[in-house]
């Protein structure tokens, strides 16, 4: 009786201990999340010239590949009535070595090669591998009339920096949109000249909990207010913010638990990207001495007239839509602060209420907030523990490891029972 009970306490101590070893591997700290790159994304190929361009088709995901001081192309067909917007993000491998003239520029150009828009983004002060978003457009109405007709365009990728400054190829996820024209047919066709300066406040609260995306695509739906996070050194986060027309977002990050190890390059970057990804502002501060903050500076509210001024930081703010921000823990944080994660506190503040109007002449796709994103400045989708808004690869390993560690319980008490009916069976 003894022995019979000795083995089934055993078999149960067995499957419980399994089942407990599974979420607690899952949950251990571990090495930066590399970036989750779109599903789905189909590969493509640049060429080394427009005649060899593969063509990109809106809407689509692509993954693809670029090497130390190489040059692709690729295409795209526009109409004669739409704006568009080619975006790329640069993933250096972690850990790689890069310096700061490293970067990564697209442009975007007609096919008798006028440039119409590009933009370029170095490794700069942070020193350290992360990804870089960068955007080409097309903006209606801004010049160069060779800009506006119908046709095929030509998307050209390029690794900037110092001659062999950075080996090894990066990898690309790009995507292209297509931005309809305005029911009203024009719209104002200057940037306004007087807007709110003064940021919105970042709320002081306690912080909720959320847990970021590794990419994009995966990033986590916030909204007004304070959030708590955790990011290991080296790591890159993503948050999404729903914005309406004439809402204004201001954005701060804090790192917590860094004890004072000395300078460190780029021990915390944040940047904030607009629903085309293209790169709205950014702040790297490179010293960990005390805890780490780095704030946006003041961005205006969303407006269609934005895309006509010269400042990128007001230009880019031009349709409603997800607005991206990005959060980088410095690599040098681990030996600076001692630990494997560091928490991460978001505040992010929003004023105004979304308006309905201007209205598009078609889809809106990606430039809209709707219902499912939680609405204008609203953000609990991304709490932890919600509807999974901002679950990436890392959250479905952890699910995954949920259902196996659920499976190896019910599988121990089925053992259990199976026991115990012998022994009665015994008796």
């Amino acid at each position: 009786m003894v022995r019979g009970r000795g083995r089934t306490l055993a078999v149960w101590a067995m499957a419980v201990g399994v089942a407990l070893a599974v979420p607690a591997a899952a949950y251990a700290a571990a090495d930066p999340a590399p970036y989750a790159f779109e599903d789905g994304a189909r590969t493509v190929q640049g060429g080394a010239t427009p005649s060899q361009a593969e063509e990109l088709e809106a809407g689509t995901p692509y993954r693809s590949s670029v090497g130390p001081e190489e040059r692709l192309v690729y295409s795209v067909e526009l109409d004669a009535r739409s704006g568009a917007y080619v975006s790329v993000v640069a993933v250096p491998e972690l850990g790689s070595d890069v310096t700061y003239a490293d970067g990564i520029e697209v442009t975007l150009q007609s096919g008798d090669g006028v440039r119409c828009g590009s933009q370029a983004k170095r490794v700069g002060a942070a020193r350290h591998a992360r990804p870089l978003a960068v955007t080409a457009d097309r903006t209606l109405g801004a010049g160069a009339d060779r800009c506006s007709r119908a046709g095929t365009y030509d998307v050209v990728v390029e690794r900037t920096g110092a001659k062999g400054s950075a080996a090894g190829a990066w990898a690309l996820e790009i995507n292209f949109h297509e931005e309809p024209p305005l029911k009203s047919g024009g719209g104002a066709t200057a940037a306004p000249e007087d807007w709110n300066s003064t940021p919105p406040e970042a709320p002081s609260e306690d912080a909720g909990s959320v847990r970021g995306g590794s990419g994009f695509s995966s990033a986590a739906a916030v909204g007004a207010g304070a959030w708590k996070d955790r990011i290991a050194p080296g790591e890159t986060r993503f948050y999404r913010v729903p914005l309406g027309w004439g809402q204004q977002l201001s954005a701060q990050a804090e790192l917590n638990g860094v004890a004072d190890g000395g300078p460190a390059a780029g021990a915390l970057a944040l940047s904030l990207a607009d629903p085309a990804r293209a790169e709205v502002t950014s702040e790297v501060v490179s010293s960990p001495a005390g805890q780490p903050r780095a704030a946006l500076g003041a961005l205006p509210p969303v407006d269609y007239a934005n895309r006509f001024s010269p400042r990128t930081e007001v230009s880019t703010v031009r349709f409603p839509g997800q607005y991206y921000l990005q959060v980088t823990a410095g690599p040098e944080l681990r030996a600076a602060s001692g630990s494997d994660e560091l928490e991460v506190t978001l505040r992010i503040g929003v004023r105004g209420e979304a308006a309905d109007t201007p209205e598009y002449a078609g889809d809106a796709g990606i430039f809209q907030v709707v219902p499912e994103d939680g609405g204008a400045g609203s953000g609990g989708a991304g709490r932890a523990g919600a509807d999974g808004a901002g679950a990436d690869d890392s959250m479905k390993i952890l699910a995954a490891a949920g259902l196996g560690s659920g499976t190896v319980l019910v599988l121990g008490l089925g053992v259990w029972t199976l026991v115990a009916r012998r022994r009665g069976a015994a008796v």
